[in-house]
């Protein structure tokens, strides 16, 4: 079982783990509240969530309590959430998690990264990475979208590519020795010609990989919900459609035989 670690804000980890075997590893991040998102034109129209906060939240509690496999334990969590005053209502353990600063993203990314990093080779190859993010999206191209942290469009620079690149998280990983990669993405799949006549491909934070140096026996399936929503389109989220994804994690067989969130 997983217990915060309390010299490291949002960091959950198994006190029983030596370092000595096959692990997974996993960044949870939802971001409802943003900080300087208000839905004018000076925020290329982005605005507050609602839900995202206590969606990435509940994924983590099933990783948690939930999550059992019998080869990859579950020992490391990273946890980022940035909740709005009504999810901290209906949930006050929400702020017990860091907040999803695009500073706070890159640290946790890193230290995420050079966890699995520092693994020996032979538990490596035997272990797996896991990736969920809920929160505001911009789908560049269709392999390429860009996540946005709480405080996206911080003053005075509002500098739009202080954002997370999954083309880029996925590019980094590929130099590790981890045969699987999950990632699931929760978020709109919004296309703004505002930010695209910007060039916005969000920020490198990890390096990537060359083509040579990268595995390609690896399993990354990138699972995206983005619910009633086509390519260039905002996700409207509604219960059922919650219900549905919560359908899909349980039939993920590499996740674990257990019950999805």
């Amino acid at each position: 079982m997983l217990e915060a670690d309390t010299r490291t804000p949002g960091l959950w980890v198994d006190p029983q783990w030596s370092g000595r075997g096959p692990a997974a590893f996993a960044l949870v991040i939802g971001v409802s509240k943003y900080d300087y998102l208000d839905e004018t034109e000076a925020t290329f129209n982005l605005g507050q969530l609602h839900v995202s906060a206590l969606t990435a939240y509940r994924f983590f509690l099933w990783l948690r309590n939930s999550y059992r496999h019998p080869d990859k334990p579950l020992t490391r969590c990273w946890l980022l959430l940035s909740p709005t005053p009504a999810e901290l209502a209906m949930e006050p353990s929400l702020s017990q998690a860091a907040i999803p600063t695009f500073d706070a993203c890159d640290q946790a990314i890193g230290q995420w990264f050079q966890s699995m990093q520092h693994l020996n080779s032979v538990y490596a190859e035997k272990s797996r990475a896991i990736f969920f993010f809920s929160g505001h999206g911009l789908e560049m191209t269709p392999d390429r979208q860009v996540l946005l942290p709480s405080d996206y469009l911080r003053p005075p620079l509002k500098n739009v590519n202080r954002a997370l690149s999954t083309y880029n998280l996925w590019a980094g990983l590929l130099s590790l020795p981890l045969p699987e990669h999950f990632f699931f993405l929760d978020a709109c799949r919004n296309d703004h010609q505002a930010l695209r006549e910007r060039g916005v491909e969000g920020t490198k934070i990890l390096n990537e990989s060359p083509s040579y140096g990268a595995r390609s026996d690896v399993r990354a399936p990138i699972v995206s919900f983005c619910f009633r929503a086509c390519v260039g389109r905002r996700a409207r989220m509604r219960a059922r459609d919650r219900a549905n994804a919560r359908a899909h994690v349980r039939r993920l067989p590499l996740l674990g035989d257990v019950p999805g969130p």
